[in-house]
């Protein structure tokens, strides 16, 4: 069965999980959402919920990400704006570099506004 990573980027938790094609939840992860203006600090602190899931993670062939707004289009750069310290951040490629699988970024607010660069 195929397996995805799914992440969701929130002001309070950074969560993520691997699902089956089948919709079945393999395992989960969270932590608190760390108050830092440094963006590599939060980034690491993601990193880190993504390696707690274990091997459960391996096999996945793609990483979703939900994360607030505002963002440009495809997540390239997020401005989540609960999470200060990502003003701008290049998650999608950062996340593709980190788990070297493709990652589709979308908003998980559907009044947000795209990020104007």
């Amino acid at each position: 069965m195929t397996r995805v990573l799914a992440v969701d980027i929130g002001g309070t938790k950074l969560a993520a999980g691997v699902v089956r094609d089948d919709g079945a939840l393999l395992t989960r992860r969270d932590a608190p959402t760390l108050a830092t203006t440094d963006a590599e600090e939060l980034f690491g602190a993601l990193g880190a919920v993504i390696d707690d899931l274990g091997p459960d993670r391996l096999g996945a062939v793609a990483v979703g990400v939900g994360c607030g707004g505002p963002m440009t289009r495809d997540g390239e750069a997020v401005s989540p704006l609960n999470i200060p310290a990502w003003r701008g951040f290049p998650l999608r490629a950062r996340l593709a570099q980190r788990c070297g699988l493709p990652v589709f970024v979308d908003n998980d607010g559907a009044r947000c506004p795209p990020l104007r660069c």
